[in-house]
Parts: C-alpha cells; structure tokens; sequence
C-alpha cells in the first residue's frame, strides 16, 4: 500500500489495529528499532488484511498515534 493510501486509511473512519512490535537488528544487537503494522478487517472477504508501516513513513505515522484510543497492550 503506497503512503497516500496510509494516510487517507488513518483520517478514515474504518476500525483498524495498530502492532508496534520490536524487530531484532542483527547490526545493532538490540531491539531498539520499532516497526508498525495496520491490522484491517475486510468484510468482503472475511479476513484481516496486514499492512507494513515503512520506514520512511514511520514519523508521521508516529505523530497520529495519540488520535488513537489505546485498548490493549502487552509488556514482558
């Protein structure tokens, strides 16, 4: 999915998951490198479709985040 279309789906009314998991960086050797995930639900086909946030669109997705009602999360 291109930015624009992200974009568009986080001003939209549309019910969607947001997954901030930690993706271990070999270079690095630590998981201090965040990655995002919009979970949607697709009522065509009955299935969640996953969509990878990238990289270079990781800040402004990042600045939505407060728009957003937390519901769960899970720590260690």
């Amino acid at each position: 999915m291109n930015h624009e279309a992200i974009k568009q789906l986080l001003k939209s009314e549309e019910p969607l998951a947001i997954v901030r998991y930690f993706e271990w960086a070999i270079f690095s050797r630590s998981y201090d490198h965040p990655k995002y995930i919009l979970l949607i639900i697709n009522c065509r086909n009955i299935d969640i479709e996953e969509i990878e946030v990238l990289d270079n669109l990781t800040s402004f997705f990042v600045s939505k985040l407060p728009e957003f009602n937390k519901v769960i999360q899970e720590e260690d």
